[in-house]
């Protein structure tokens, strides 16, 4: 037992590892980890922790907990990719830790360190792990509260004062799903189980306090500060989010069900042997004082929830694989065991060899390109998960339990280093780091940077400054708006674009997308020198002497802010 103490932290420890590996080392994804690095950054340049900004204009659509904790780790590890990614690993690391222990407390050792790997292996909990985007902090949150309510009702009530702190941080991670879904897995449960006491049990006094001297400091603050606060953030961004497609992130209904076995690959099959294995005691009300139902109604709900919402988005449903984990910690503990029928053994090889089949497709597709690329994850994703399931479903039977288990840690090992070659295929087109890069070579330092019809959100995080925005407005509308006299100048319309890049008074650098090529005929405007293309995106200067009025290069420089200058929202 004195060894056993050892086991969690030395598997914590080897999944870190994997997730710390080149952690840094690539740059931030558009739109999302570079949005959620740059408000940060903004906060500390500013040292306004309660206004969230994004290129200096309000940006109310998530609360502040992430900001804050990111902006911590840079001020620690500096403005970097780095510094931006602490946050979501210690919260998917730590999701893992307290998996681990409550399996570990409820089911045993075996299944408990079981859970722990087959979470933090797992393809979207070790993807999102290393990706700076709210999701990971909103998962660890509620599972950690979830957990937390489970044992403050069924052991010490001591308990529920760190469930209602996670629902707190939760809530100031994400905003009011953070009551939401905890909310309804638990009410569902009590209803489930006819428990009807447990409904003023759960109820604590000193957590509610808790929670709400945890949450209100903020959310009275900044609704102070900024009265247009409260109809952006409860309205447009719970209510409308989740009833209408105004946001433009519609899938079909059945999107997450599709999903959600690719997102526990390599251990699709392994949790639905759990599941079926315990499916019987689910409806017992004596079993584990409805632990397991507890366990299986926590996915569910989730995936109703966000499969009714109008806006769906991959990570929404990372709070749904905690608890699947620990089923599959009971699923592969039996068949270690040997417990295998031969259905059993088909489903648990089905997933990833059908997943090494789906990429060894692509991998023919792509074939003209450099297959030395894909084919180091096509391996270490799709080949050695398949052959290392298979090994351990029709291998020897006589075989000892240290080769089984060797092999799942195989299938782990595999699967979470596979998810380390991803980051360099995709930088090329999912980051603007090349084009800040570029940016920095060649700009001078008067030149302002326009971006036209798109915005390369990295651009502001790297180049440290604010980006014109020609023809673009999206998800910074709102905060346009709020502060108009402060914002009109960075966004500018069509016409406005041609008479900035026609004055001469203003050196300029153009960002253009590929797709806009009849951008110089439609304005009748000389094309710049293009300094550099950058996936789909095009770099150009304006060229030196460009004909202009006096009167409108006075009009140009009354327009947009001195370059020395930063402008941002009171």
């Amino acid at each position: 037992m004195k060894r056993a103490k050892f086991l969690l932290p030395a598997l914590l420890l080897l999944i870190g590892s994997f997730y710390l590996w080149n952690l840094g080392n690539h740059g931030l994804f558009e739109p999302d980890e570079a949005r959620y690095a740059e408000i940060p950054r903004e906060m500390l340049e500013k040292g306004d922790y309660i206004t969230p900004t994004l290129n200096y204009v309000k940006y109310f659509e998530k609360p502040p907990l992430h900001y804050w904790c990111t902006a911590l780790f840079m001020k620690i590890f500096g403005e970097n990719e780095w510094g931006a990614r602490i946050t979501p690993f210690l919260g998917g690391l730590g999701g893992v830790g307290i998996t681990a222990l409550f399996g570990w407390r409820y089911f045993g050792l075996v299944p408990g360190l079981l859970s722990a790997w087959i979470l933090g292996s797992s393809f979207l909990w070790s993807v999102h792990a290393q990706l700076n985007i709210t999701d990971m902090t909103l998962a660890f949150f509620l599972t950690l509260g979830l957990f937390a309510y489970y044992l403050g009702i069924r052991s010490s009530r001591r308990w529920l004062l760190l469930f209602y702190a996670s629902l707190a941080l939760a809530t100031l991670a994400k905003g009011l799903i953070g009551i939401v879904l905890p909310g309804g897995i638990i009410l569902l449960w009590i209803c489930w189980r006819r428990e009807w006491k447990l409904i003023p049990r759960s109820l604590s006094f000193p957590g509610i306090a808790l929670f709400f001297a945890l949450t209100l400091p903020w959310f009275a603050e900044v609704w102070r500060r900024n009265p247009e606060f409260g109809w952006f953030f409860f309205v447009h961004e719970h209510f409308l989010r989740y009833t209408t497609t105004a946001h433009e992130r519609y899938e079909p209904w059945w999107y997450f069900l599709a999903i959600l076995p690719l997102g526990m690959l390599p251990w699709t099959g392994g949790i639905l042997r759990g599941f079926f294995l315990r499916f019987k005691e689910i409806h017992r009300a004596s079993y584990k004082e409805g632990l397991l139902s507890y366990l299986f109604l926590w996915p569910l709900l989730i995936v109703l929830f966000f499969s009714l919402s109008g806006s769906k988005l991959i990570p929404y449903i990372l709070p749904t694989l905690p608890p699947l984990a620990l089923f599959g910690g009971l699923g592969i503990q039996a068949m270690l065991e040997g417990k295998k029928s031969r259905k059993e053994k088909f489903l648990f090889c089905f997933w990833p060899c059908l997943f090494a089949l789906a990429l060894g497709g692509y991998a023919w597709q792509e074939a003209p390109r450099d297959l030395g690329d894909i084919l180091i994850p096509l391996t270490l994703l799709g080949v050695f998960p398949a052959l290392g399931a298979i090994l351990f479903c029709f291998g020897n039977n006589r075989k000892s339990s240290f080769y089984k288990t060797a092999l799942v840690f195989f299938m782990g090992i595999s699967f979470m280093a596979g998810v380390k070659t991803l980051p360099p295929l995709l930088e090329p087109t999912l980051s603007g780091k090349a084009l800040a890069e570029l940016i920095q070579k060649e700009k001078l330092p008067e030149e302002k940077i326009l971006c036209y019809g798109t915005y390369v959100q990295g651009l502001a995080f790297y180049l440290k400054e604010r980006i014109l925005l020609g023809e673009y407005e999206g998800e910074l509308g709102f905060g346009r708006r709020q502060n108009p006299e402060n914002a009109e100048a960075w966004f500018l319309s069509e016409e406005e674009v041609g008479k900035l890049w026609q004055n001469p008074a203003l050196p300029l650098l153009l960002v253009l997308p590929e797709r806009e090529d009849s951008f110089w005929e439609r304005l009748e405007l000389a094309p710049g020198t293009l300094l550099g293309t950058r996936d789909d995106l095009r770099l150009f200067r304006k060229n030196a002497g460009t004909p202009s009025s006096p009167e409108k290069s006075m009009e140009q420089n009354s327009e947009i802010p001195d370059s020395t200058t930063r402008h941002m929202p009171e």
